[in-house]
C-alpha cells in the first residue's frame, strides 16, 4: 500500500540568521577565520541566511563556507568595533527585513553588531560571539602606559569599552568568547551568568615528518605584522630574547613571517640573523620546516592563532602565559611557557640543540591540535544554538 503523500512532511533545517560587520571573504585575520571556519561547521545542520558586507575580492562566495543565503550591506567607516565607527543604517534595516521575511530559530551577531539586541523589536534569541573581551585588553593597555597621554588614552579606551560590552554583553542568550580570560572579565563587567568559552580551532591538516627541517636551525613567529601585539612580540623576541639565543646557537634563524610588515618590523630585518619574510605563499610549509616557533606575547586578548597553526604543523612553540588564552592542552605545556627572557631563551636553545627534546614536544604539539580542531569548535557553537532553541521553544 503506497503511503498518502500529502502525509509525509519534509523537514526543513532550523534558520540562522547571521551577521557581520566585516566582509567574511576573503579571510585576512583571525576574526574572519574564526566567522568563517564556524559558518562552515554549522552549515550542516542550519540553514544559514548572511547579513555581511560583499566579499572583498571578486568570484569569492559565501556559498563556499555554508552559507545558503546571502544579503550584502554597504557599510562605510574604517573600523567596525563600536556602532558609532560606521554606518550602521544598513545593518539594521536588512537585518529587520530578513527578520520579517522570515523568523529565524536564532540570530548569530559578532562584533560590532552587537548594539542590534537593543535596536530590534521583539528580536529572535541571540548568541553573540564576542571572540575577545575588549575591556579586557584596554585593561591590559592601562597597566602598561608610561605616560600621562599615554594612561589618558588607555583610560579613554577602558571607559568606552566598558560600558559598550556592559551594555551589550547582558541580554543575549548566550554569549561565547576564545578563552577563560576573557569569560571571567566579561562576565563581571556584563553581569551575565550566560558566557561561555569556545576556543578558535586548526585545520590538521596532513602528518607533518619531523625530518623535514630547516638546514640551519629556524625559529620561526608568524601573524600579520601590522597589529600592534604582534609587533611589539616580534620586536621584543629579537631584541630581548634573539641574543641570549645566538650565543649558544650561533648559526639559528629568527625568522619574522606574516603579510603587511610595518617599519618597525621591517628594520629587525637589520639585525645579525633575522629575517622578515613578508606574506609567504605556504605559511604550513615554512611552519613545518622550522625548528621550534615562539608566541612571546606581552599585549593583546583572545586566542592565538599562531600557536595552533604551529602545533598542526608539529612545531613546538615556546610561548608566555598571556599566550595560553583558550588553548585546551595549556597544562599539558607547562614546560614551554616562559615569562622572563632568560627562561624563554633557555626553552628554545633546548629545543634547537637537544633533537630527543624537540621531538617530544613536536609529537605533543601535534596532539593538541588533533583535540582542538575547527570541528570541536562547530560541535560547540551548535551545542550552544540547540540549548537556546530549547529553552525558547519551552
Amino acid at each position: 500500500m503506497r503511503p498518502d503523500s500529502s502525509a509525509v512532511q519534509i523537514r526543513t533545517p532550523p534558520d540562522i540568521l547571521a551577521v557581520s560587520a566585516l566582509p567574511v571573504l576573503p579571510v585576512t585575520d583571525g576574526a574572519t577565520l574564526r566567522i568563517a571556519e564556524i559558518l562552515k561547521g554549522i552549515s550542516p545542520r542550519y540553514h544559514i541566511r548572511l547579513v555581511a558586507p560583499a566579499p572583498r575580492v571578486a568570484g569569492e562566495d559565501y556559498a563556499t563556507i555554508g552559507v545558503a543565503e546571502s544579503i550584502p550591506v554597504e557599510l562605510e567607516g574604517r573600523w567596525t568595533y563600536l556602532p558609532n565607527q560606521y554606518t550602521v543604517e544598513p545593518l539594521i534595516e536588512a537585518v529587520r527585513s530578513e527578520i520579517r521575511r522570515r523568523r529565524p530559530s536564532a540570530l548569530l551577531l559578532w562584533p560590532g553588531t552587537e548594539f542590534l539586541v537593543a535596536d530590534l523589536d521583539d528580536p529572535p534569541p541571540v548568541i553573540l560571539d564576542r571572540i575577545d573581551c575588549e575591556t579586557l585588553l584596554a585593561w591590559r593597555r592601562l597597566k602598561r602606559a608610561r605616560t600621562p597621554r599615554g594612561i589618558l588614552a588607555a583610560l579613554s579606551h577602558l571607559r568606552v569599552f566598558y560600558q559598550y560590552e556592559k551594555a551589550v554583553a547582558r541580554d543575549p542568550a548566550a554569549v561565547m568568547v576564545v578563552g577563560e580570560a576573557d569569560a571571567r572579565s566579561l562576565s563581571r563587567v556584563s553581569g551575565s551568568p550566560n558566557v561561555h568559552v569556545v576556543p578558535n580551532g586548526v585545520e590538521l591538516g596532513p602528518e607533518p615528518d619531523p625530518d623535514r627541517l630547516t638546514e640551519n636551525p629556524t625559529v620561526a613567529f608568524t601573524g600579520v605584522m601590522s597589529y600592534p601585539p604582534n609587533i611589539d612580540a616580534a620586536s621584543y623576541f629579537a631584541t630581548s630574547i634573539w641574543p641570549r639565543v645566538r650565543r649558544a646557537v650561533p648559526d639559528a634563524v629568527f625568522r619574522v613571517i606574516g603579510r603587511s610588515p610595518v617599519p618597525e618590523i621591517i628594520a629587525l630585518g637589520e639585525l645579525e640573523r633575522v629575517e622578515v619574510t613578508g606574506e609567504v605563499p605556504d605559511l604550513r610549509e615554512e611552519l613545518e620546516t622550522s625548528w621550534a616557533a615562539v608566541a612571546p606575547m606581552r599585549k593583546g586578548a583572545g586566542i592565538k592563532n599562531k600557536i595552533l597553526e604551529a602545533w598542526a604543523a608539529g612545531a613546538p612553540v615556546v610561548m608566555t602565559p598571556l599566550a595560553t588564552n583558550g588553548l585546551y592542552a595549556r597544562e599539558r605545556f607547562t614546560e614551554l611557557v616562559r615569562d622572563r627572557p632568560e627562561d624563554f631563551a633557555d626553552r628554545v636553545i633546548r629545543l634547537l640543540t637537544d633533537e630527543g627534546y624537540r621531538r617530544y614536544w613536536s609529537e605533543q604539539a601535534r596532539e593538541a591540535a588533533r583535540v582542538q580542531s575547527w570541528s570541536s569548535v562547530a560541535e560547540s557553537v551548535t551545542s550552544h544554538i540547540e540549548s537556546v532553541r530549547l529553552r525558547t521553544e519551552d
